[in-house]
């Protein structure tokens, strides 16, 4: 029977990614869906955050299977101003 992977939405355990991959390592966990960050939502976040996460990423065998962009994120009534 194939083992069942879990994942987690590293900004549920902190914004600092870093932090978030320690602790969810620790787990047993290795797959990260990213929403927020130190500085931002994706995908507005600073570049060097980004290449941060990428090393990590990379470094660590980790997998990120999931953006949650913040994109479309305003109320309706501002919807028209797009």
């Amino acid at each position: 029977m194939k083992r069942l992977a879990l994942g987690i939405v590293s900004d549920e355990v902190s914004p600092d990614f870093r932090e978030a991959t320690r602790h969810a390592t620790a787990w047993d966990i290795s797959l990260f869906e990213l929403r927020v960050l130190k500085t931002g939502r994706i995908p507005a976040i600073d570049p060097a955050e980004l290449r941060e996460v990428l090393g990590l990423v990379r470094s660590q065998g980790l997998r990120v299977t999931a953006l949650s962009p913040g994109v479309y994120k305003l109320p309706v009534s501002q919807s028209s101003r797009l």
